[in-house]
């Protein structure tokens, strides 16, 4: 095996820290970016939205952010938000009429999911828009991750295949709220919300957290349910 055996030879021990110390001022970047324009962002985005009458709520780490920080978390790099997926064509065309622009975007290839990365023009901080299809007191939505074999840096402008996760959590309807002096939507359930996504103990910052600890996630490899991912910035 070729990457073995290049393992084993001393220039990559070299390069692999090299790319490891690359990484980790990559996201220091992200995030002081994220520092700087976050509030902006989403207030443009959440002013949008509402004037559409497009229903959004605060999700993942931006929505945990807001209950137990009241503020975004500190390592966090973009915004998240929830959307209901019949609503994916007005959300587009709402923030393309209005200076952002869709960078990435994933969907399954059977039509059951999507999620889109958004940008603004002028900004460097993006803000992810998870779709989620509603059934009685439960929303599912789908996550997106690369094949192993494929650097997704190397490959942008270009449809690449990805696996897929479905996300699952109890969900009775929305409740309006203030964040940073912003107008938005959180779940009325948002305990039972939270403790899907990070277990019982999310009000305690893990810094170890990995999403392959969730019960509330269904993995699906590629042949049992494939996924297309277009991307035009990295990550």
């Amino acid at each position: 095996m070729l990457k073995n055996f290049l393992k084993k030879l001393p220039f990559y021990k070299l390069y692999a820290n090299y790319q490891r110390k690359k990484y980790i001022k990559h996201i220091q970047e992200l995030s002081e970016n994220f520092h700087r324009e976050g509030e902006t962002v989403l207030k443009n985005f959440a002013q949008i939205l509402n004037e559409h009458s497009i229903p959004f709520w605060l999700d993942y780490g931006t929505l945990l952010g807001y209950h137990r920080e009241h503020d975004f978390i500190g390592h966090d790099t973009d915004i998240d938000t929830g959307v209901f997926i019949e609503d994916a064509e007005r959300v587009k065309q709402a923030l393309e009429k209005n200076g952002f622009k869709l960078v990435r975007r994933y969907y399954n290839v059977d039509g059951s999911g999507m999620e889109h990365c958004y940008c603004k023009k002028g900004f460097k901080t993006t803000i992810d828009v998870f779709f989620y299809e509603r059934e009685n007191d439960s929303v599912t939505c789908y996550s997106y991750y690369p094949l192993p074999n494929i650097d997704i840096n190397k490959n942008l402008y270009k449809e690449i295949p990805f696996t897929t996760y479905a996300c699952t959590m109890p969900f009775c309807g929305l409740k309006k709220t203030t964040f940073k002096a912003i107008e938005v939507y959180v779940p009325i359930d948002i305990e039972g919300y939270l403790i899907a996504n990070y277990g019982p103990n999310y009000m305690i910052p893990d810094p170890n957290y990995s999403s392959s600890s969730a019960t509330n996630i269904k993995k699906f490899t590629y042949e049992e349910k494939p996924a297309v991912g277009y991307l035009e910035i990295p990550y």
